[in-house]
Parts: structure tokens; sequence; C-alpha cells
């Protein structure tokens, strides 16, 4: 597990919510049953999505959460930056409390290029794009069309 379970919810529910994006604001009650997230916790994280703006939430009849942007202009980097704060992205891999480019860990090199490369993907990885893929994969690998 890379990321905190605040943090993984987060990106499902927000994978979610692109995958509805046209359909309007779902509730939370819906996200977590359909995503197997726990309901206090996400309206918690949603809230707290919603603090940062990426998230709206509308109270009353057809109200519930829906995304701030178009799914096309949220990157998951930005769920992960909100989420993830205390992240330390330069911590040793194995966790030793000095390890740099003059005091090497043995997998220094190996780990610090391919954590460049993760969140360099994570921050071209559009919500839209999780929502494609997602959907794929849950009509069995069949590619959807787009009309």
């Amino acid at each position: 597990m890379l990321f905190s379970s605040s943090c993984e919810y987060g990106i499902r529910a927000l994978t979610h919510l692109a995958m509805h994006h046209d359909e309007g604001p779902c509730l939370v009650r819906e996200i977590a049953e359909e995503e197997s997230i726990p309901r206090h916790y996400l309206a918690k994280i949603l809230q707290q999505l919603a603090s940062h703006g990426l998230v709206r939430s509308t109270k009353g009849p057809g109200g519930g959460f829906a995304l701030a942007r178009e799914p096309q202009e949220l990157m998951i980097s930005e769920i992960v930056d909100i989420l993830e704060p205390g992240q330390n992205r330069s911590r040793c891999v194995l966790g030793l409390d000095e390890c740099n480019d003059e005091a090497p860990c043995p997998l220094h090199a190996t780990w610090s290029r391919l954590r460049d490369q993760f969140f360099d993907q994570l921050s071209r990885t559009s919500l839209s794009e999780m929502a494609r893929v997602l959907q794929e994969k849950r009509n069995g690998g069949k590619k959807l069309s787009h009309r």
C-alpha cells in the first residue's frame, strides 16, 4: 500500500464522481456502497476535498457531491497532495535517517528514479482517464464507445 486508506478512498470516490459526472451530484451513501468505502469515513474525506475546492457539495433534494472541475482537468496528484500532506517523498525506502545523494542507501538511486516517475505519472493522470479505464475493467475489458 503506497497511500493511506484516506487517500485510496479519496481517489476511488473522485473516480466514481468522474464516472457519473454528467448525472449530477452523488450521495455519500451511494458512493460508499458502490465503492465499498465506510460511509462516515467517506463523508469526512469528501468534506476535506470540498474545503480544498476539488469537489462541491449541494444540500437538499438532488444534492450530494460532484466534481468542482471537469474530470479531465483534475489530476490524481491533486488528491494525493491534499490527502497525504505530510508524506515526505524523499524519505528513504529503507527507513534510514540519513539517505541522500551524498550518503545513499543501497536502493537510493533506484527508488529515487521510480518515485519520481511514479509521481510524474500521477500528475499526468486525470480523473477522466481513471474513470475510463475503471469503466472498461468493470465492463470486462471492452472499450467504451465515444458518442
